[in-house]
This record gives structure tokens, sequence and C-alpha cells, in this order.
């Protein structure tokens, strides 16, 4: 016997198993208005008004007459009849039967009774009004007001409509906690309709370009530091948003060539750093915990160059020297484009800061008399300023 020929008769072997597994899951139970519960497998289509025929687990096989039938359902096996009773049979002023004899129809059957299985690897959800999440498999009650739901613990449970704040239809596998996180208490980046973000933030700042470069008007180039501010966007369009974000960084000083060809040391405050920015904002939307988003932005820049002191060493070719660089402040134009990405409340961002500011500087050096007394320069200089921040972000709110 070839490998292909016992393949195929593996393959049709649990594809019976499978078939005599999945109809023994369900069966079609057929309600009638006098009490009677009929079980067993329909052998027929079902035609609104005409006789149904059902075989029974006995093999016997019942004709029943359209007016005789209360409901026509597809149940668990294993749900007793009490249960079946109390789901369908008359239970108090609440009940209520169809009008003019006509018999409900449900079951997933379009127009041909079958015995379709349903499918193990999802089942109903109820999220109920006081927090509880109850699994299993819903069934409509006959009941006004109400809904069936056959457990997991293979019990039947009778719920008032008014308790359910949802139901859903999901994976087995989902565990309540995810639950919980996506459909009770969803954190503020998962709302599709979220109309408000506000995120605060903290990380690094790197100084970029011209910046970071020490240029031959003596003007000193800025290392890195730190950067802390706050974000706040809100929705115009389901993808579009408007942010606005303030930032404040430190950025370091160095001045390796401040004096030229003489060793001088130097002491001096960073560069301080205050972005004032807004413009347009697009974001994914939707219930997944990752998001991603980008945003331009225009404004302000309010920064300062604080101070400095520079002590040159005596050598045998000099002798020891002072001087300084007094502060200077400006503000300027500034844009910003940045990306990142967020995972419920927290979000990882890098931004990319430019703009060219305009320092008024005064110098005042004293070499000594061996070079001609104390000597003093203004000058003014344009100082292009870009730095890229690296931050991590949370929104408390």
């Amino acid at each position: 016997m070839s490998r292909s020929l016992i393949g195929a008769l593996l393959i049709l072997l649990f594809a019976a198993v499978d078939s005599a597994f999945a109809q023994a899951q369900e069966e079609d139970v057929i309600i009638l208005k006098d009490n009677t519960i009929v079980r067993g497998t329909l052998t027929q289509t079902v035609t609104p008004g005409s006789s149904v025929t059902i075989r029974r687990s006995s093999g016997k096989v019942s004709s029943l007459l359209w007016s005789e039938i209360l409901a026509i359902r597809r149940l668990p096996v294993s749900m007793p009849d009490s249960a079946v009773a109390a789901l369908f049979l008359k239970s108090g002023s609440e009940s209520k039967s169809p009008a003019m004899g006509a018999a409900t129809i449900s079951g997933g059957y379009s127009s041909a009774f079958g015995t379709n299985a349903r499918d193990t690897t999802v089942e109903d959800i109820l999220i109920l009004a006081n927090g509880r999440i109850v699994r299993g498999s819903i069934i409509e009650s006959a009941q006004q007001g109400t809904t069936g739901l056959w457990g997991r613990d293979q019990k039947l449970t009778i719920f008032r409509n008014s308790e359910i704040v949802r139901k859903l239809h999901l994976e087995r596998t989902l565990t309540d906690s995810t639950i919980d996180v996506l459909y009770i208490h969803p954190l503020p980046e998962m709302i599709a309709d979220d109309f408000r973000i506000v995120t605060v933030f903290g990380g690094l700042s790197m100084a970029a370009g011209g910046f970071s470069t020490p240029s031959t008007d003596g003007a000193d180039p800025a290392g890195s530091g730190f950067s802390v501010g706050i974000h706040a966007s809100v929705r115009i369009l389901p993808t579009i948003r408007w942010a606005t974000t303030g930032i404040y960084s430190k950025n370091s000083m160095d001045f390796p060539e401040v004096l030229a060809n003489y060793s001088a040391m130097g002491s001096a405050d960073p560069y301080q750093l205050i972005w004032l920015v807004t413009g347009g904002e697009v974001r994914t939307e939707g219930t997944s915990l990752m998001k991603a988003f980008g945003f331009l932005q225009g404004g302000l820049l309010f920064s300062r160059i604080s101070a400095f002191n520079v002590t040159i060493p005596q050598t045998v070719n000099h002798p020891p020297g002072t001087g300084g660089q007094e502060g200077a402040s400006a503000s300027s134009f500034a844009f910003c484009l940045g990306a990142g990405i967020s995972v419920g409340r927290f979000s990882l961002t890098g931004r990319w800061l430019v703009s060219s500011a305009s320092y008024d500087y005064k110098t005042t050096y004293d070499f000594g008399p061996y070079y001609g007394g104390p000597q003093t320069a203004e000058y003014k200089f344009d100082q292009p300023v870009s730095v890229i921040h690296v931050c991590i972000g949370f929104s408390p709110f």
C-alpha cells in the first residue's frame, strides 16, 4: 500500500472521528407548547408552516405539526431538560410565547438543519454590571428581558438583560485580565475616540549639526544633556490631532579651543533651552495596545548661554591669565519633527528640534602687562541650535 493511500485513509479516519465528536457536542431540540421536549437530529429542511421530522437518539423518527411547536433550537447535548424548560417554557408572567402559533427557530441553521458543531476555539462572554466576566455559550431565552448562558461548568444561568453591560464573542484563550484591559478598563492610549491625551516625558538631549561643532569665530559647541517636558494633543479627526509641546533642556558646554593655542581650563553652566511648539499630529487609532504617531510643529525657542570663566596657567612662554564671557540670551523661531510609539500609558519618542539664535557676546581677558593688560570685546554671533531628544513618556490621564 502506497504512502499516499495510507495518508488518505488516515485523513478520512480523522475526519470521521472529528465529525462524530462534533455531532456529539450539540443536538436539535424541539420544545412543544404542551411542555414536551424532543431531542435528536432533524432529518429534513425546516419549512415554516409545515411538519418537522426529527430522529431521536433511540432511532425513532417523529413527525411534529408546526402548530404544536413553540421553539426549535440547537443546544448542548449535556444540557438537561430542566435547563431547557427554564429557558423556553412558561415560567411566570415574563414568559412570552410566539404569536399566532409561529415557532421560533435559531441555531445558525440557515434554511436547512444540520449538525454543525460550534467553533470550540471561541466562546461567548458576558460582562456584567458588577464587573464579573462570565464565559460559555449564549442561548437566547424565551423569557422576556433575559439571556441564558450555558457555562463552562455545564450549568445554565439566566441573567436579566439589565445585568449585562456587554456581550462578546472571543477566543477562549483570552484571559480575564486581558478582557478587563481591552473592554472594561481600557488604558487611555487604547481608546479609539479618546479626545485628549497628555504625556509627561524625560530623556536625553543630544546636540547635533553645527550646535555640536566649534566654530572658527570662537563659538563653543554643545554636548549631551537632558530634557523634560509635557506633550498634549486633542483629536480633530479620527487619525488627525493637534499637539502642543513644552520642553526644557540643558546641554553641556565644551570649549577646548577658547584661546586658540593656549592651554586653557574653563568652567561654565550649560546651554539652557525652552522650546514651545505646536502643530499637527498623525496617530493610529483603534483598540490595539500599541500605537504609532508622528508630528510636525513650529513655535519659539528661548535660550541662554551662561557665563563662563577661563584660567590660563603660566608657562615658559607666557604669564598666567584670566578671562571669561558674560551670559547671553536670545529668542528665535523653532521647528520640531518627531515620531514615536506608545504601548498603553507608556511611549518612546524621538524629536529633532532646530532653530537659529543670535547672541550678543561680551568677553574680557586679562593677560597682565606682558600682553597689554585687560582686553574687552563685544560681538554678535548667530548660533544654529539643533538638538535630538530621545524620551520616555507616561500618560497619567
